[in-house]
């Protein structure tokens, strides 16, 4: 079943998502930057290339994409940088 996404832009255009599976995944501005730098070179505010990042997964993802894990059931989370 794929994840529901609940995306959030920051006024300092970086982009925060969170699933229903307890993944939060942090893009900073930089990243989103040099993600649409490497692809569409859109103006910011109108690029999209930042929403693959989001749903690859975390081995896969860019430098500036930081993903954390929050399990209830453990009451533990894990965070990985890349």
């Amino acid at each position: 079943m794929p994840a529901i996404h609940h995306i959030f832009n920051r006024p300092d255009l970086s982009v925060v998502s969170v699933n229903h599976y307890g993944e939060v995944k942090v893009i900073s501005s930089n990243a989103r930057a040099a993600l649409n730098e490497a692809n569409e070179k859109k103006p910011l505010g109108e690029d999209f290339h930042y929403l693959r990042a989001i749903t690859c997964d975390p081995e896969l993802q860019s430098l500036g994409v930081y993903t954390a894990t929050v399990s209830p059931d453990d009451v533990k989370v894990q965070v990985c940088d890349k």
